[in-house]
């Protein structure tokens, strides 16, 4: 068969399709198909190891009590605090592209507060006729931001 394919179109036409093909060798076409196979078998690895650490994860929750994982994270808090310094977690926060929305650290929600009572008793001294509304908004906004400020219990691990 290859004689009559070789006798119908002629050595000169497959010296040309030769000369016309990119300049991948037969060793580096199946270098690039090994390569794209180790990268989805290394792939496929990564995932089942996520896995068995969260099945890990998982039974050693419900192992162990609350009382023991906060002692696990607190331990890891400062392990990371120890070996990365104080602003480690604020120099992530800085990486983030977007924040999901009404997203506010404590700290500017008190530095808010402060510039809110700031303006109140300014626009106070200057205008007494708006007197009145500058203090129910300080009120209401002060006892809002007290509740927001005021930190969250830590999670029950065992109830699960």
């Amino acid at each position: 068969m290859q004689a009559a394919v070789l006798a119908k179109y002629g050595r000169e036409y497959f010296v040309s399709l030769r000369g016309r093909r990119k300049n991948l060798r037969s060793g580096e076409i199946a270098r690039e198909e090994r390569d794209a196979y180790d990268a989805s078998m290394l792939a496929t690895r990564l995932m089942s190891f996520w896995r068995n650490g969260q099945k890990g994860g998982l039974a050693r929750r419900a192992l162990y009590g609350a009382q023991q994982c906060s002692e696990w994270v607190l331990q890891g808090g400062m392990a990371t605090r120890e070996r990365y310094g104080k602003d480690y977690y604020s120099e992530i926060r800085k990486l983030r592209k977007r924040y999901r929305k009404g997203y506010v650290t404590r700290k500017t929600k008190e530095r808010l507060l402060e510039s809110f009572k700031r303006e109140a008793i300014k626009e106070t001294q200057q205008n007494s006729g708006v007197a009145l509304p500058w203090k129910f908004m300080l009120e209401r906004n002060t006892a809002q931001a007290g509740k927001k400020i005021a930190r969250r219990p830590a999670r029950n691990f065992s109830a699960a």
